[in-house]
């Protein structure tokens, strides 16, 4: 079962992920012979640690579900997260909406997501929601492992 998220928990986790793929070599978009659109290869479950050794997960879903895992556990029952991708830029905006169950009340927060490889994802995370991050050279940028 799917547990919606705490978008505040989630962006602090987030930025806290400070293992930026600054130096891994990127697998060139344009170059890299991939037919599945980017919401296919997005799909799945991305795994990253901050330098405490603190795990956090995303799970990207299908129909636009979004889950948020810190220390093995989901968070927040009054949240729904969804995500949607722009597919017209590379990196791919990947726009994050937390929608609070009880009060309305919604949250974005922007994603700048490149594939390092099919099994690796560099994320920037934005840090104001009219705003996509346009590179992946400060503190909010982590690198995310695919789980099989």
């Amino acid at each position: 079962m799917r547990t919606s998220l705490l978008l505040p928990i989630t962006i602090i986790f987030l930025v806290s992920l400070s293992a930026c793929a600054r130096d891994y070599p990127i697998q060139s978009h344009a170059d890299s012979g991939k037919t599945q659109p980017p919401t296919e290869r997005l799909i799945g479950h991305w795994l990253g640690s901050d330098h405490k050794g603190q795990t956090g997960d995303l799970v990207f879903y299908p129909d636009g579900d979004l889950v948020f895992v810190l220390g093995g556990k989901m968070l927040g029952s009054e949240w729904k997260l969804t995500y949607t991708v722009n597919t017209n830029t590379y990196p791919w905006d990947v726009v994050c909406s937390a929608n609070n169950v009880n009060t309305g009340q919604t949250n974005i927060v922007h994603l700048l997501i490149e594939m390092i490889n099919d099994n690796t994802i560099r994320c920037a995370i934005g840090d104001n929601p009219r705003v996509v991050p346009t590179d992946f050279k400060s503190n909010s940028c982590l690198v995310l492992i695919r789980q099989k």
